[in-house]
C-alpha cells in the first residue's frame, strides 16, 4: 500500500470544498469530533464521531463543514493490495466503528511516518 497523504483536520469554522473532486485514489476517513455533511456521487452522507467513511478511485468527493469544532483523520492511498481488498467484497461506504485511544494512536503514528521525509 502506498501512502499518498495522510492527515488530521480541525475546522473551528464551516468550511466547504468548493467543488466536487473526482478521486484519484482510495480516502479512508475518520470523523473523530463534531459532524461534517460527506458527498460521494452525488449521495449525502451525515458523518458523526466514529463514523468511517470508503472511498474509491473515480468516485466524486465533497466535504461540508456545517458547524465549527469537526475533527477528522484521512488518508489518501493506493496500491493492487488495496484493489484486491476493495473487490473481494460489497463495501459500506459509512461504518460506525469505536473511537478508543489505541485506535488513535494508530492514526496518530501513521500521520507523523507520513510526514518523515
Amino acid at each position: 500500500m502506498e501512502i499518498g497523504f495522510c492527515g488530521y483536520s480541525y475546522h473551528t469554522t464551516t468550511y466547504t470544498f468548493p467543488f466536487p473532486n473526482r478521486l484519484e485514489t482510495y480516502l479512508i476517513r475518520l470523523q473523530t469530533e463534531g459532524t461534517a455533511r460527506i458527498v460521494v456521487n452525488g449521495e449525502t452522507y451525515t458523518v458523526r464521531p466514529g463514523d468511517l467513511l470508503l472511498v474509491k478511485p473515480g468516485d466524486e468527493y465533497e466535504l461540508h463543514v456545517d458547524t465549527p469544532a469537526s475533527g477528522d483523520y484521512h488518508l489518501f492511498c493506493n496500491g493492487s493490495s488495496l484493489d484486491t481488498w476493495w473487490t473481494a467484497a460489497n463495501r459500506s461506504r459509512i461504518t460506525s466503528i469505536s473511537i478508543d485511544p489505541r485506535l488513535l494512536s494508530l492514526w496518530q503514528h501513521i500521520t507523523e511516518e507520513a510526514r518523515r521525509p
